[in-house]
């Protein structure tokens, strides 16, 4: 978790963005997984420390042409936070604190606004404080899932002391809401369930990190993981990817999601 005093850094939202990391005689191309307005989660192939401080730029999408991206000011004094391994062989998540906010013109903003998500079919949501899309699984290809962002800033959000979010009161004019219910996204076909950053395809240049995962090997391993869990899938699955999770269905989507 971001720093449990920043509030700003725990509100992310899935945003799937390519970056360049430096730090010492590193330099790399990332891929960023979430953001928010005082930190990110990138996948990187390599393991940093704890505390180490890198150099971030993010690659922003060209105003004038699609499908082609300008690199933004860089971003100093980026802390790790914490590292561990990624669930595609070879590669870490690392969690990064900015050291200051981002100032308002800076590209991180415009990502948050929500440009990088243009491309992705939008889902309506009832609850005001979401945002909905639909998704890919990139494990089955199965399309049209129902995945759920909550809006940047729009419920007071703090952690507990195991750095769990807990989510409170919103904003005035917005709806209540635990996105702990809703943080992971189950594929209905195959059941891979995730928070939807890695493994399922939100926008159009999601496209190339498709190519990497391992569909063919998850597969021969997830089989018997769907077996075991089918029937309390098939109990439990009314409506179980809409805005109002019950606490049975998301502690099933937990359990799904520790058996990947």
């Amino acid at each position: 978790m971001y720093e449990i005093s920043r509030k700003q850094g725990k509100e992310r939202r899935k945003i799937v963005f390519p970056a360049r990391l430096q730090v010492r005689d590193i330099t790399e191309d990332v891929v960023g997984l979430d953001l928010a307005q005082m930190g990110c989660r990138i996948k990187s192939r390599y393991r940093l420390n704890i505390l180490s401080k890198l150099i971030l730029e993010f690659y922003i999408p060209s105003k004038k042409e699609e499908g082609k991206y300008t690199v933004g000011d860089p971003m100093g004094n980026v802390i790790v936070r914490w590292s561990k391994p990624s669930k595609q062989e070879g590669y870490f998540i690392l969690g990064l604190e900015f050291g200051a906010e981002p100032r308002e013109n800076h590209g991180v903003n415009e990502l948050l606004g929500g440009r990088r998500c243009e491309t992705a079919e939008k889902l309506k949501c009832q609850n005001s404080s979401l945002m909905g899309h639909y998704a890919e699984c990139f494990a089955c290809g199965q399309k049209s899932i129902k995945q759920y962002s909550l809006k940047n800033r729009a419920v007071h959000i703090q952690n507990n002391i195991f750095g769990t979010p807990t989510y409170g009161e919103p904003v005035p004019g917005l709806d209540p809401i635990d996105y702990n219910l809703l943080y992971l996204t189950i594929c209905p076909n195959c059941h891979f369930t995730a928070p939807g950053d890695e493994f399922f395809k939100i926008s159009k240049e999601d496209e190339p990190y498709h190519h990497n995962f391992p569909s063919a090997k998850f597969s021969e391993r997830w089989s018997e993981v769907q077996a075991e869990l089918s029937e309390k899938y098939e109990k439990l699955k009314d409506n179980i990817d809409g805005e109002e999770r019950s606490i049975d269905q998301a502690l099933l989507s937990y359990e799904l999601a520790t058996r990947t």
